[in-house]
């Protein structure tokens, strides 16, 4: 008796799965027709996605560009240890330039909300790309 229960037990959970599994499939397929459904006047609710053309590029990169003024304002108010690690990696950015070969460089950056991690890196980004076009244009 206990085995048949078990069975029917089994039988139903796998059941809920493929209702599931089932719906859920179906969502996405009416979802994908709903989308690509040429309807002018669902295109006034829902303004249509502009598919992108795959590019050969894994992610696109967003272009970060700053004034001279907004990074000597950042510059100006990194704390010490910022300070001692950006020109740490500035140091290496030099090496660099001069010698191709050198070892690559590994930071690890951390601390909670707040300490300027992201303050730091828009100063690492600007210094680094200052650097590397230099040699670019010489």
């Amino acid at each position: 008796m206990e085995s048949i229960f078990n069975e029917l037990a089994t039988q139903s959970k796998e059941d809920d799965w493929a209702d599931v599994v089932a719906t859920t499939e179906k969502n996405r397929i009416d979802q994908n027709e709903i989308e690509n459904e040429e309807n002018p006047e669902f295109e006034l609710i829902h303004k249509k996605k502009k598919k992108k053309k795959k590019s050969n590029n894994i992610i696109d990169l967003k272009q970060s560009c700053y004034s001279s003024n907004e990074i000597r304002s950042l510059l100006e108010s990194m704390s010490e240890e910022q300070q001692h690690v950006f020109y740490r990696v500035r140091e290496w950015c030099t090496k660099r330039l001069r010698n191709p070969g050198i070892e690559p460089i590994r930071v690890f950056i951390t601390g909670g909300a707040g300490t300027g991690k992201i303050h730091l890196l828009k100063c690492l980004h600007y210094e680094a790309t200052k650097f590397f076009s230099r040699k670019k244009n010489t």
